[in-house]
């Protein structure tokens, strides 16, 4: 029964279309369902229990409530805070997702100050980005020197940068992802 169930996953998983634009790595249009979030920082990206337990949780809240893959919040806190919280950039930026809290303090829906709603507003910019800029990859990029430069094309060689080192972090995600399919799938 359980093989029945993972290869009709797996089948699944391929049958899910992909996006992709000129700029953009491929991404999947829906998470995978055999790969937990906790798995992925524990194993990808050795975050030590407990936080790896709470941070899933929260990722996974965030990632549904905001609509944005967890993927993508995951390669986010790894290439701002190496999944630490306490980290303050030299510009400011704080938590797990480096938000500057004097561009986003007044956010209504979300505390920049708290450990874990800094990681449902991270959420909430990428989704904000994503609808008015159309792509992840520019979502991404505004994300990392703010929709101000973005739009004036300022700062050019830095969202390259960042883009490059968001994309390295989905590649480790997606190359896990795809090898535990396999290994549920019996392949």
């Amino acid at each position: 029964m359980k093989v029945a169930a993972c290869l009709l996953t797996l089948l699944a998983l391929m049958l899910i279309p992909f996006n992709q634009t000129k700029e953009e790595h491929f991404t999947y249009s829906e998470p995978h369902t055999v790969v937990t979030t906790a798995e992925i920082l524990e194993t990808v990206f050795s975050v030590p229990e407990p936080r790896t337990t709470i941070l899933a949780a929260v990722i996974d809240d965030a990632s549904v409530k905001e609509g944005v893959p967890k993927e993508y919040l995951i390669a986010v806190i790894k290439v701002e805070s190496e999944f630490q919280w306490h980290l303050v950039s030299p510009k400011g930026a704080i938590g797990y997702s480096q938000i500057i809290p004097k561009y986003w303090k007044g956010h209504e829906k979300y505390n920049v100050y708290d450990q874990y709603e800094n990681i449902y507003l991270s959420a909430c910019i990428l989704k904000e980005y994503y609808g008015k800029l159309g792509s992840w990859d520019e979502a991404f990029k505004a994300y990392n020197v703010g929709i101000g430069n973005f739009r004036k094309n300022k700062l050019i060689d830095a969202q390259k940068r960042y883009i490059v080192k968001i994309n390295r972090q989905l590649d480790k995600i997606y190359r896990f992802q795809e090898k535990r399919i396999g290994e549920v799938a019996g392949l």
